[in-house]
């Protein structure tokens, strides 16, 4: 790793620190908020069966077993993800889209709205 004017290079990606913005180029040259890969991984960490959690241009998007009650994820999706969100206080918050999808039905919400979305 080499930390040089903000930016550390790792084996796989490079990463951007700017004071608003920070960002992930991955190897396949695809830019990514940090925050956004913070969720990912937080999301991916969960283990959650069946789940199929990606980055998106402008957010994350999470494919869920047919089964699922898309009604019930939207009901308790603030208060959730408000829950896990105490893990990456040390991160600026952005403006983050998440698309949720069953097979059937999808839905979108928005975290942080009122935050500037750094892509």
């Amino acid at each position: 790793m080499i930390h040089c004017f903000g930016l550390l290079h790792y084996i796989d990606k490079i990463v951007i620190y700017w004071p608003a913005y920070c960002f992930c180029i991955d190897r396949n040259y695809k830019r990514m908020n940090i925050y956004q890969q913070k969720w990912v991984q937080i999301l991916q960490g969960a283990d959650l069966p069946g789940w199929d959690v990606k980055t998106v241009d402008n957010g994350i998007y999470v494919e869920m077993p047919e089964v699922t009650d898309l009604k019930l994820i939207r009901d308790i999706l603030p208060e959730t993800l408000a829950a896990l969100s105490l893990d990456i206080d040390d991160l600026p918050k952005s403006r983050l889209k998440f698309y949720f999808h069953n097979g059937f039905e999808n839905f979108e919400y928005v975290l942080n709205p009122n935050s500037p979305s750094p892509l």
